[in-house]
């Protein structure tokens, strides 16, 4: 019966951890995505309560929704998200 334990006696380079860990999200990519989509839930929520206004306002939080997610990727594709150029490496 084989080990099949990784070997943890070897001291690990933080430069190759930093290059393998994905990291948090905590970018400029990341952020913007995520605060352009909330915004959009809390319209879809206040769209929840406000039967008249349903369709209207679900499209315009689905939309901000989408917007978020564009956003996202056009910021990580010019370097803001994790690994990307022109982020700040803690």
């Amino acid at each position: 019966m084989s080990d099949s334990t990784a070997d943890t006696s070897q001291p690990i380079d933080p430069r190759e951890a930093a290059r393998l860990d994905p990291g948090h999200g905590n970018t400029v990519a990341g952020w913007t995505t995520v605060f352009t989509m909330l915004v959009g839930f809390i319209v879809l929520a206040v769209a929840f309560f406000l039967n008249s206004q349903f369709v209207l306002l679900a499209g315009i939080g689905v939309v901000i929704i989408l917007i978020g997610l564009i956003a996202g990727l056009i910021l990580k594709l010019a370097g803001f998200g994790v690994g990307g150029h022109r982020t700040r490496q803690h």
